[in-house]
C-alpha cells in the first residue's frame, strides 16, 4: 500500500512530486548589518531559492587555529616563485604569467581593498573542469598549468590570482592563458566584496556562473 508523504515549510506544502525546497546559506556574511541581510534575502528571491540560511555567529569563534586560514588576513601570500617552480621544464619554450591585483578604483569608487570569499569544493571541481577542456579543445602536445586564487582579504596592489602556463610555443601559452582567466571568471564560485575609503564596502554582482 503507497503512502503519501509530506511536510510543511512555512506555507510551502512539500511532498515527493513538489519541486525541492531551496535554501541559501548566508552564514555570516551580512556582517551584522540588517540593510546587508535584507539586500542578500532579495537577491535569493530573484534566483528563485525559497529560503535564506543566517548564523549570529562572527568567524573568528567558528575557526580553530588548525582550519583552514577562511578569512585570516595574516595567511600566507601568493607567491610567483611557486608558480615558476611548478611549470619549469625544458620541453616547453613559451611560459606566460597573469597576475591579478586589487586596482584603486571601481565605478568611480576609491578601493582599499578587497574581500575573496569562495564555495571551495565546487572551486577545485570547477578548475578540474576547465583544465580538461582546455586538453580537449586546444590539443597540444605538452602544458602546464599552475592556478591560485586568494581567498580573504587583500589590501591595495595585493595578488590576488597568479595563473602560470607553460607550452612549446609562444602563441599557445598566450592562447592557453587568456583562456583560464576568461573560463574561471565566467564558471568558478568566487565572489569578491569591494572596501572603499569612507569605510563602505559591497559584495560585486558579477557574473551568473556557466557550467559546461
Amino acid at each position: 500500500m503507497s503512502r503519501n508523504r509530506f511536510f510543511k515549510i512555512g506555507k510551502s506544502l512539500l511532498n515527493d512530486k513538489t519541486l525541492p525546497y531551496i535554501i541559501a546559506e548566508i552564514g555570516v556574511n551580512h556582517e551584522t548589518s540588517i540593510t546587508q541581510a535584507k539586500k542578500m534575502i532579495s537577491q535569493a528571491k530573484k534566483s528563485g531559492l525559497n529560503a535564506v540560511k543566517f548564523q549570529t555567529y562572527k568567524a573568528e569563534n567558528l575557526v580553530i587555529k588548525n582550519s583552514p586560514a577562511y578569512w585570516d588576513i595574516k595567511k600566507e601570500k601568493i607567491e610567483l616563485s611557486n608558480a615558476e617552480k611548478f611549470i619549469a621544464s625544458n620541453k616547453y619554450g613559451a611560459s606566460i604569467y597573469f597576475v591579478g591585483t586589487v586596482r584603486n578604483l571601481n565605478n568611480n569608487k576609491k578601493v582599499v581593498g578587497m574581500t575573496y570569499d569562495s564555495h571551495d569544493p565546487m572551486v577545485i571541481k570547477s578548475l578540474e573542469d576547465i583544465y580538461q577542456n582546455s586538453l580537449t579543445k586546444f590539443k597540444f602536445d605538452n602544458q602546464a598549468v599552475f592556478i591560485e586564487h586568494i581567498k580573504g582579504h587583500v589590501l591595495l596592489g595585493e595578488v590576488s590570482i597568479v595563473i602560470a602556463v607553460a607550452c612549446k610555443h609562444r602563441d599557445q601559452a598566450y592562447e592557453l592563458s587568456r583562456f583560464f582567466i576568461e573560463e574561471i571568471k565566467k564558471r568558478t564560485p568566487i565572489w569578491k566584496k569591494e572596501h572603499y575609503e569612507n569605510e563602505d564596502s559591497e559584495w560585486l554582482e558579477g557574473n551568473p556562473i556557466q557550467a559546461e
